[in-house]
This record gives C-alpha cells, sequence and structure tokens, in this order.
C-alpha cells in the first residue's frame, strides 16, 4: 500500500502567516499552533502585541 502524500496528511500540518511559520504533526501539536496563533490573533486584534 502506497504511503499517503505527507502534504494531504490530515494529522501534519504547516501554518504560514505573516509574523510565524510553524509545523506540527500529531493532533495535540497541532491544537497547541492552532491555540497559539488564535492567542497571537486575537492579541494584535486587541493592541495587545
Amino acid at each position: 500500500m502506497p504511503k499517503p502524500n505527507p502534504s494531504k496528511d490530515p494529522e501534519h500540518l504547516k501554518l504560514k502567516l505573516p509574523f510565524m511559520e510553524a509545523s506540527a504533526i500529531g493532533r495535540f501539536p497541532i491544537a497547541c499552533v492552532f491555540l497559539l496563533a488564535v492567542l497571537v490573533i486575537g492579541g494584535m486584534a486587541a493592541g495587545v502585541l
């Protein structure tokens, strides 16, 4: 059975934003990266960062 393409793996995340770039493999690291991005974007919107 062929190995799935890593770019289409549902448990592999590559996040590129103007102020950060992150890569995560697995559910917990993906959740952490997503939460961090939400906090940073929320902080920027509130004028804290």
